[in-house]
């Protein structure tokens, strides 16, 4: 039928459209950290609470958040 597979295109899209907001999440980090190396990553963060990313990345956990939330159809 091709109302089903309209439905499936539908569903393969917000698939997709919510894997680019979750990448965009991790490109935010890795901006943060000025680093691609996971080593790094975590050596930037080892300054105590004031340092971690958790204060300027708090939107980009709400965006990844609602992501997550909104992929598994909750």
């Amino acid at each position: 039928s091709k109302y089903a597979f309209l439905g499936s295109l539908r569903s393969a899209a917000q698939i997709v459209s919510y894997e680019i907001a979750m990448g965009f999440t991790l490109v935010g980090v890795l901006m943060c950290a000025n680093s691609l190396n996971l080593g790094r990553i975590v050596i930037g963060q080892t300054g105590g609470f004031w340092q971690w990313y958790f204060i300027p990345l708090f939107p980009l956990f709400v965006v990844y958040f609602i992501s997550a939330v909104a992929e598994t159809n909750r």
